[in-house]
């Protein structure tokens, strides 16, 4: 949120910052009927866009037919409306605490023009975040890195995710938008533990945005450089070359490196794993 304004997109992150405090918009389903009932509004740029397309969808009906109208289209395409009244509630107090820092507050209309081309640009399976042109979600896919840079994942050999801050894999949970398109890099919002370690929500971004918007925790590195631990030399592996603080360098883009010290984030591994709610929850004096 506190860098949207960078990228232009306040009030479209501020509505994602509700949403993804509270639980998910749709009644609990099968993950075949959750993902039919998800498909008019999921996008190839990963599910906290697609949980804005919803937003704004439930927005747009309820300005045009009011309540009784909005409540029905809600049943029918299996959407808790409780959930998104309650992602009204929470975006106010967001609104409000972020007025305290003199901060300009935009509306939800100006939701839907900050990301007006996401349905357009995401089914069409083209676009940016690693896939070919910039499209109309990249700025706040971006504004997602600048909080989100310690949760960046890279899909691995096998089809699991290494994650900069996990020693386990991760494996993309099938209720997941992305379960069926896995992207190359993601950054992911919220993990689940069963057998393995679930990526439950997650955005595709570009690999390249993670040392461009968040240099202080990466830094990307020339080929052919020996990587260093802590000062120390460490074999290359494969042919990368990845510099770390106190992070294993296996868990590491193959261009990229994570670099960790005190000053570098302010996160620890505990840290780096707690709720959104729970983060939210501290700025706002507990209110969730």
């Amino acid at each position: 949120m506190l860098s949207s304004a960078e990228f232009g997109c306040e009030a479209a992150a501020l509505t994602l910052a509700a949403l993804l405090s509270v639980s998910s918009p749709f009644v609990p389903l099968r993950p075949a009927d959750l993902a039919v009932a998800r498909a008019p509004f999921a996008v190839y740029e990963g599910d906290a866009i697609t949980l804005l397309n919803v937003h704004r969808a439930y927005q747009r009906r309820l300005e045009r037919d009011g309540q009784r109208k909005a409540a029905s289209w809600c049943r029918k395409h299996k959407i808790d409306e409780r959930v998104l009244a309650r992602v009204g509630q929470v975006r106010q107090q967001l609104a409000k605490h972020l007025r305290s820092f003199g901060d300009r507050v935009p509306g939800t209309a100006h939701d839907r023009q900050e990301g007006a081309s996401a349905s357009a640009s995401g089914r069409g399976g083209g676009g940016g975040g690693g896939g070919g042109g910039p499209t109309g979600t990249d700025a706040i896919r971006r504004a997602l890195v600048r909080g989100y840079f310690a949760n960046a994942a890279q899909q691995e050999v096998g089809g699991h995710y290494s994650g900069i801050l996990r020693a386990a894999p991760l494996r993309l949970h099938p209720n997941s938008t992305l379960y069926r398109a896995p992207p190359a890099c993601l950054l992911f919002h919220e993990t689940v533990f069963g057998k393995h370690e679930l990526i439950l929500s997650a955005t595709k971004v570009d690999e390249a945005w993670l040392a461009e918007l968040a240099p202080h925790f990466y830094v990307r590195e020339a080929p052919g450089m020996a990587p260093r631990t802590s000062g120390a030399p460490r074999p290359s592996m494969g042919g990368s070359t990845s510099t770390m603080g106190e992070v294993a360098a296996a868990a590491v883009p193959s261009h990229l490196a994570a670099k960790r010290s005190a000053d570098a984030a302010g996160l620890d591994h505990h840290e780096s794993k707690r709720g959104f709610a729970e983060v939210l929850g501290g700025m706002l004096g507990g209110q969730f």
